[in-house]
């Protein structure tokens, strides 16, 4: 718990002293990495200590279900969870083959997708004009032309906040169980050493 609380609160204060976007070569969106990186372990560590603290689970599913954020960006993407988890595996910790089918039923024909960069948005691709990054995706299907997805890091930030903004409820979950527990425990008599056959049991 205590390591939890440490990485989401360093963490948090890490990503609002990120600058995106500063560093604006070609190719050169590393910023954006450790960004979306850092977001996974926020959001990581809440789902943790929701579960410790045995938070409603459908406040996790209803995040993670819901398509309200990204809008289905690609066909066939089935939420936010599913959109986030797999731009955070082609754009940065599997850039060259990101294949879980099951999981990214969108990959459909193809064995895998892949992703060389992810550049900030200055014109030098066609994509949609108001983007604020463009990733360029290889699929292994045959015939198939490159993918240049435009990212918007405003959805990104909106996804993590309604995770962030989840931690009342973890606190509400926390003092239920602390209560609970509280109630159970105060109804079990102390025993007296005396009930103990040796002062080492007793301790």
């Amino acid at each position: 718990i205590c390591v939890i609380l440490d990485r989401i609160s360093d963490t948090i204060d890490y990503i609002n002293e990120m600058e995106l976007g500063k560093r604006r070569d070609r190719r050169g969106a590393f910023d954006f990495y450790d960004f979306i990186n850092n977001a996974y372990v926020i959001i990581d560590c809440i789902k943790a200590i929701g579960r410790i603290f045995n938070m409603d689970p459908m406040l996790i599913h209803d995040i993670e279900k819901s398509n309200e954020i990204f809008k289905e960006p690609l066909p066939g993407v089935k939420n936010d969870g599913q959109f986030f988890a797999y731009i955070r595996s082609l754009c940065s910790v599997h850039p060259a083959c990101t294949n879980n089918r099951n999981r990214y039923t969108f990959i459909k024909a193809g064995q895998m997708h892949c992703c060389p960069f992810v550049d900030w948005n200055k014109g030098t691709f066609h994509s949609e004009d108001n983007a604020d990054l463009v990733a360029l995706i290889y699929t292994s299907e045959k015939d198939k032309l490159g993918i240049l997805l435009g990212l918007h890091v405003g959805q990104f930030e909106e996804y993590l906040s309604k995770w962030i903004n989840l931690i009342p409820a973890i606190i509400k979950a926390k003092n239920d169980y602390a209560d609970s527990e509280y109630q159970k425990l105060r109804h079990i008599p102390v025993k007296h050493c005396d009930a103990f056959d040796n002062v080492v049991e007793y301790l």
